[in-house]
């Protein structure tokens, strides 16, 4: 939001960009920060989208803390989407068996689906 002033919060999401690879030794970061970015948000979240555009590739230690991160969410009630996720990276999941346990339906080829999902939840369509 600082860098972007004329973006405007949608209440109950929380847009999250990961802006490099995802592996061994950066899993438990990406983890933290999506939780902490949950817990500083002024509204209660429903919804974390992760935009993965910049996620070039994904290993089998940051697997398991999307499935610990997953499973921290559902805990609050919050549901984890994904947006944007190039096909190497939607292999890599699959053969993780990630995608089997998130769904096809938590994957958006962009990040507005998920964001007007939430946003028609909030003003109506």
């Amino acid at each position: 939001m600082t860098r972007y002033p004329e973006a405007r919060r949608i209440p109950g999401l929380v847009l999250f960009r990961w802006d490099a690879p995802l592996f061994f030794a950066n899993a438990e970061l990406f983890r933290e920060r999506v939780l902490a970015a949950v817990a500083e948000s002024p509204t209660p979240v429903q919804c974390v989208v992760v935009a993965a555009a910049p996620v070039t590739s994904v290993d089998v230690t940051a697997a398991d803390a999307l499935t610990e991160l997953d499973e921290a969410l559902l805990a609050k009630g919050v549901e984890l989407r994904f947006a944007e996720v190039k096909d190497p990276v939607k292999d890599k999941l699959k053969r993780f068996g990630l995608f089997n346990r998130f769904g096809e339906t938590r994957f958006f080829p962009r990040s507005t689906r998920p964001c007007r999902d939430i946003t028609e939840r909030h003003e109506g369509p």
